[in-house]
């Protein structure tokens, strides 16, 4: 350990892209996992209503991956939880607040347990088993919302900055706070699909449907991140427009500054046009690197957009 943290004192570059896919990576599984009982729900309805098969086995292997997902996020809090309590850094968030979250995703996860279990005992009753489904995904989403205020809150109570309790916990309507919080719904959406795109490329030789199956499912997760991503893109735009508009109205945008805004927005919007060609395409088992460069983008934008959320 000690030659470890000697390296990583030799290398400031390393130590601060290690500190970035510490937070990306977890931050992505949150988003990965609360919107698959959404995503599985769908899948089924669409099963019943367009009576194809493939909807509801593509959506029951992705559901699998949100088990997957869901279970590691839960024992990796749960220790993370432990060694903060260990080194005293919580010692200034009420800890109650970190087991609420805790105690969300635990809920979340068994519910989400449930549903897979049940999957085909329930099929002749489907009501059940879909709020099982939304159920999972809206104590999911809970707990990532709930995260999120948390790490905003901690941001808050460890700045300098004096600020009242009322604001760290409830920040002003005309704050970028909001649109950003808002737009983890449709990240919850966009994400699962995203990475239940990979899954199903990762497991077709495991569990070999079909080539019509994959193509299938692949086109639908296309198409079902497409649109979300695009709700997301919009509201980031907004809050980018109302963190600039400020120093735009009081001293104007630098020319330079205004281009490197508007570079990063093209790229963000990027993942969209990428899925939008899939989406269109005869043959979406042949993008596979398509895929992922789209997966890529978009996790990569969980870092600007965690950094925005904690700094307004």
């Amino acid at each position: 350990m000690d030659m470890l943290n000697h390296f990583l004192s030799e290398y400031p570059r390393i130590q601060e892209y290690l500190k970035t896919l510490a937070t990306l990576l977890p931050l992505l599984g949150m988003f990965a996992f609360a919107g698959i009982g959404f995503l599985g729900t769908a899948g089924r309805i669409l099963a019943k209503k367009r009576r194809r098969t493939s909807y509801d086995k593509g959506a029951r292997q992705i559901v699998f991956l949100g088990l997957f997902l869901g279970w590691i996020l839960v024992i990796g809090v749960r220790l993370w939880l432990f060694y903060m309590q260990r080194q005293n850094d919580l010692e200034n968030i009420p800890p109650l607040f970190t087991e609420m979250v805790w105690i969300l995703l635990v809920a979340s996860v068994l519910t989400l347990s449930l549903y897979y279990a049940v999957w085909k005992r329930l099929s002749n009753y489907m009501v059940l088993h879909t709020f099982l489904g939304i159920l999972s995904s809206t104590l999911g989403l809970a707990a990532t919302l709930a995260t999120l205020s948390l790490a905003k809150y901690a941001t808050l109570v460890n700045s300098a900055e004096s600020i009242p309790e009322l604001e760290m916990l409830m920040p002003s309507w005309t704050s970028c706070f909001w649109p950003l919080s808002i737009a983890a719904i449709p990240l919850c959406l966009t994400m699962p699909a995203a990475c239940g795109a990979i899954w199903l490329l990762l497991i077709r030789n495991h569990e070999d449907f079909g080539r019509d199956h994959y193509n299938t499912m692949l086109l639908w997760c296309a198409s079902w991140a497409r649109t979300a991503w695009c709700f997301v893109w919009l509201l980031f735009c907004l809050a980018e427009g109302e963190l600039l508009w400020p120093m735009a109205s009081a001293n104007g945008l630098e020319k330079m500054t205004a281009l490197i805004h508007s570079g990063l927005l093209v790229l963000w919007l990027t993942p969209a046009i990428i899925w939008t060609i899939i989406r269109h395409s005869a043959f979406p088992l042949r993008h596979k690197m398509t895929f992922l460069a789209a997966f890529l983008i978009a996790a990569a934008f969980l870092v600007p957009y965690l950094e925005v959320l904690l700094s307004v």
